[in-house]
């Protein structure tokens, strides 16, 4: 019975408790980074979501290349394109818990 593990903690609890403390503190740092890490995909995909129903495309800042584009992207689409939207786009910065982030905002008339 003397050299249980039990025993040692028991006897020496002013050592033992730093001890545990510290190990205890350790493994939920660990744990919240790799929490932390694992959610960035899934903020990714939240984030990303609409580009699955529509992308926009723009001529980046002339708008008199806009008639060029949509002939373009009509005649040489890999894939068939249910319709096209003529709108207004801008960028934007949220400032959020994490920092800023850079959003686009696409209205039609």
């Amino acid at each position: 019975m003397p050299l249980r593990a039990w025993v040692y903690l028991v006897r020496n609890a002013g050592k033992t408790i730093p001890l545990i403390a510290v190990i205890v503190l350790a493994t939920m740092l660990v744990t919240s980074i790799v929490a932390l890490i694992n959610s960035i995909p899934f903020s990714i995909r939240t984030t990303y979501a609409y580009t699955q129903e529509f992308i926009a495309i723009g001529p980046r800042g002339d708008p008199s290349m806009g008639p060029h584009i949509l002939n373009k992207i009509r005649s040489k689409a890999p894939v068939p394109i249910e319709r096209l939207i003529i709108c207004r786009g801008v960028a934007t910065v949220v400032h959020s818990i994490v920092g800023k982030w850079p959003f686009t905002v696409i209205a039609l008339e």
